[in-house]
């Protein structure tokens, strides 16, 4: 079975891994140039030029309640400063990621490193809240009200210090939110300066519409699950073969045809690169095409996987998330890899053959 230990220490990586390998000493991010420059992307119709690969805050803390101690800060200053020597430079949180820990944490990165704050780009959700019924199934409940969404922004600001965000995402589409209230929580925030620009998470194609027909702003962010091993909504409408999912909704030819930057989150969920013993043969058949293109290249199957979806011409933006500081540094090399499209249509169909499976 392929290791990110054996790919890594096959390539170049490793003078790399060696050179961000900081675990032991603390940090004062001074926002300077990055130790390894990334490609970057401008998001449509905003003035935010962004790197092309973003780190997302939803582990950077230890998933629990217990306030943030000493270790946590020091921990997470650890991934941000890995995340910023590879050429990252977008940040994306919620206001409840870590129970409301996570922006906290990266507030107190930003304070000890004030520079920092100019150097990069924030981008935090809304939306999301948790339930104060413990009896209730669920744990957490949606809140897309003109209230909390104000309310929402001027606690994650709070939390990291910092007087607005450079995008504020809807997290999830609520079933009982009404678009005027949305429209007018935008309107607010615009208004006080605490947002510069808007978009949504998790939205289909239709949901997106009923807030375009009343919104000023334009939405410039759509965050999907998306990645090799969830490339149905990139199989859709290319044939009968591969397009045969529920979660078919042109839902990237609509945000290309209206300028929304499609950002993937949880890109490498589901991995063919590290499956367990009883796969099905058609996923053990995809992580054998992925293992000999990642070999072909002297990389690794996640890199490959990161690189796929780099290669779409939707200019797709992968928000990796790992508290690993290696397999961020790793992670970042798939910038650098650039699949022909021979590679790309052969993983496209060896993953969605194992998706049908």
């Amino acid at each position: 079975m392929w290791t990110r230990r054996t790919f890594i220490t096959q390539t170049a990586l490793a003078g790399m891994l060696a050179a961000t390998d900081r675990s032991q000493q603390s940090y004062q991010l001074s926002g300077g140039a990055p130790l390894r420059p990334m490609t970057t992307q401008k998001i449509a119709r905003t003035d935010l030029a962004v790197s092309r690969i973003a780190y997302g805050c939803a582990k950077l803390v230890p998933l629990n309640s217990a306030p943030l101690d000493a270790s946590a800060i020091s921990s997470a200053e650890r991934l941000v400063q890995t995340s910023i020597d590879n050429g990252i430079t977008l940040f994306d949180l919620a206001d409840h990621y870590g129970y409301f820990k996570a922006e906290e944490a990266f507030g107190k990165v930003l304070h000890r490193s004030p520079r920092l704050r100019q150097r990069i780009v924030i981008q935090s959700k809304a939306g999301v809240r948790g339930q104060t019924q413990p009896w209730l199934p669920g744990g957490y409940y949606l809140d897309c009200s003109r209230e909390h969404i104000v309310n929402s922004v001027e606690g994650s600001l709070r939390r990291l210090g910092t007087d607005h965000l450079d995008i504020l995402l809807l997290h999830y589409p609520d079933a009982l939110g009404e678009p005027q209230e949305i429209a007018a929580a935008f309107e607010d925030l615009t208004a006080s300066g605490k947002v510069r620009y808007f978009g949504v998470s998790n939205h289909t194609v239709s949901q997106i519409e009923l807030l375009r027909k009343v919104l000023r702003q334009p939405v410039v962010v759509n965050q999907i699950p998306l990645g090799l091993a969830l490339c149905d909504v990139i199989a859709d409408g290319l044939n009968g073969n591969l397009a045969d999912s529920t979660r078919v909704t042109g839902i990237i030819d609509y945000c290309r045809l209206h300028d929304i930057c499609l950002q993937a989150h949880s890109p490498l969920q589901g991995t063919f690169a590290n499956l367990p013993a009883d796969a099905n043969p058609k996923a053990k058949e995809a992580a054998r095409v992925l293992a000999r293109i990642a070999a072909a290249r002297s990389t690794t199957p996640w890199v490959i996987s990161l690189a796929w979806l780099l290669r779409h011409p939707a200019a797709i933006l992968p928000i990796i998330g790992s508290t690993d500081a290696a397999h961020i540094t790793e992670n970042c090399a798939a910038d650098s890899v650039h699949l022909d499209r021979e590679e790309w249509y052969g993983l496209l169909v060896s993953a969605a053959a194992a998706l049908q499976s």
